[in-house]
């Protein structure tokens, strides 16, 4: 490649291009980040920047940076445990008593593997724009996407993936609310939880869900699920980034999910039911209950015998309908 120096005015310029490069090595010698990413890359940068300090030159940094890493793997941030812990699946009541199960179940599942990863980046005014960033996985792919601050060293990203059934299946009540196979799962669903669906899903159209990269090894699963992650914060402290964690749908997938929730009925005051099934046979109960003459008569010892009259009428009431 080719680099030039202005020498009164520091102005570098940088027109380089790589191939075989240790990324591991790469990103901790340029920015202490060892162990986020390892494989051999290719690259091509179209970059300026001035400065004597690190940040005079961050801030300056101005151009393109194109990449792709050929049999790599993630470090901390690939691993689908870390991936569901947002913080909205964290505070929420709903997962927490099942949570440490379904993380433990996920220790065995390697998603940090990856057979190709290309890169996007864009750098001005200290901020680096990924434009995106996608990877290509045997259980796992990913599209990342948003800026990152290099003066700050703040994160403010989405991530979506494609991630295999075999997977989300292991995920328990977190997979039941995914509005794609709520229908499937609804029967053993507690009814409280199938209602709160919609806050863990997010709509998006055909064509943003098309673009998501596809497995590797032309691996096939027509029923892998899609997810977003929001990643915002300092990077330097990990287990906060991630604060957001939600299945994604379009929109039509979403309004049958909520057309058949808003279907459901409210649980009965005092009600014992776990699941929609208990609770829809504690209704037919009701119902069969309120029918009966048994009911019917209480109901009407109950009225206000102050007129007797009424009291009168509603018992023939009771009689003919018997």
């Amino acid at each position: 490649g080719n680099i030039s120096m202005n020498l009164l005015t520091s102005l570098l310029r940088i027109n380089l291009s790589g191939t075989n490069v240790n990324v591991d090595k790469a990103m901790t010698d340029a920015a202490n980040m060892k162990g986020m990413l390892s494989g051999k890359a290719d690259f091509k940068t179209d970059i300026s920047l001035r400065g004597a300090t690190m940040q005079e030159q961050m801030k300056s940094l101005l151009g393109t940076v194109n990449f792709s890493v050929k049999d790599g793997q993630f470090g901390p941030f690939g691993k689908i445990e870390n991936l569901i812990i947002a913080e909205n699946i964290r505070e929420s009541a709903f997962f927490q008593t099942a949570l440490g199960g379904v993380i433990e179940g996920l220790f065995t599942i390697d998603t940090t593997h990856f057979s190709e990863l290309n890169g996007s980046l864009s750098f001005k005014d200290g901020v680096c724009t990924i434009e995106p960033i996608t990877s290509s996985g045997n259980v796992l792919s990913l599209q990342v996407f948003g800026d990152f601050d290099l003066l700050k060293n703040y994160a403010d990203m989405k991530v979506r993936a494609r991630m295999a059934s075999l997977i989300s299946n292991l995920l328990g009540p977190i997979s039941a609310i995914n509005p794609v196979k709520l229908l499937n799962s609804a029967a053993t669903m507690n009814p409280v939880t199938a209602k709160a669906f919609s806050i863990f899903c997010e709509t998006v159209t055909e064509e943003e869900l098309a673009v998501l990269p596809s497995f590797s090894n032309k691996y096939v699963d027509n029923s892998a699920t899609k997810f977003q992650i929001v990643v915002r914060g300092d990077v330097a402290k990990p287990l906060t980034l991630v604060k957001s964690f939600k299945w994604l749908a379009t929109k039509t997938e979403f309004d049958k999910a909520m057309d058949y929730v808003n279907s459901l009925p409210e649980p009965i005051e005092g009600s014992t039911a776990t699941t929609i099934e208990e609770l829809l046979a504690e209704q037919e109960a009701l119902k069969a209950e309120k029918n009966s003459v048994e009911y019917k008569l209480k109901s009407v010892i109950s009225k206000d015998w102050a007129n007797k009259d009424a009291a009168k009428n509603a018992l023939k009431e009771v009689a003919k309908q018997e």
